[in-house]
């Protein structure tokens, strides 16, 4: 596998970082609300909170009645968050050397998270995995998701290449939907926190999907 031009994610992908945020739905919960987690059906826990905060915030209003306004509860959720990032996460099953083997090849390796720049470069620099990355571009920071395609567009001309010659390494299912879309070729790397039936198609669309860096071949 020859790789010029790589996108990571971060949480889930480079380290080890999705609970983090179901972590702090969790707090929330346990802190903030009315009703506490046994209240809650069992479907929130095995589906919902592994779609993704936004996901289980809504869950809560709409099924739950949560009717706390919704900046309110974003601005307790990243507190909480922010104090987890503070905390050294751990990387991904071989993320480092796979990262140096790159660099050592002379590949162009960017970050596109949804975390907020800050804290994913926090992550990343406690993780030691920074040293191997060009620049990091966050969606939380644009204000666009990575369902839409501009994000990585975005990459792909600050790497200087065509978006079809990136290779996208990713564990959410809506990326990897927009990655192939525009082309790429994609690396599902595996996360406790996925769906299993979103697993399922991720296996389906990627070029490879694994649990850890060491076994994706390189073409040097």
């Amino acid at each position: 596998m020859k790789i010029t031009h790589a996108i990571f994610d971060m949480d889930g992908t480079l380290t080890d970082s999705n609970g983090v945020w179901a972590e702090a739905v969790y707090n929330y919960i346990d802190n903030h609300c009315k009703y506490k987690r046994e209240d809650i059906p069992e479907i929130f826990f095995s589906e919902v909170i592994l779609g993704g905060t936004y996901e289980a915030l809504a869950y809560l209003r709409d099924t739950m009645g949560d009717d706390t306004d919704f900046d309110t509860i974003i601005n307790i959720i990243m507190s909480h968050v922010t104090e987890s990032y503070k905390k050294k996460q751990q990387p991904k099953k071989g993320a480092e050397e796979f990262l140096k083997k790159l660099k050592a090849q002379g590949a162009d390796i960017c970050v596109v998270t949804a975390t907020p720049s800050d804290l994913a470069t926090h992550a990343l620099n406690l993780c030691g995995l920074s040293e191997y990355i060009d620049f990091l571009i966050s969606s939380e920071d644009r204000k666009t998701g990575k369902e839409s395609p501009y994000i990585f567009l975005e990459a792909a001309a600050r790497m200087n290449c065509d978006i079809k010659e990136c290779t996208l390494f990713e564990d959410a299912i809506y990326s990897l939907r927009t990655g192939k879309a525009l082309g790429m070729t994609l690396v599902g790397i595996e996360d406790y926190y996925c769906k299993p039936h979103t697993r399922t198609e991720i296996k389906k669309i990627c070029n490879i999907y694994t649990d850890d860096y060491s076994s994706i071949p390189l073409d040097s």
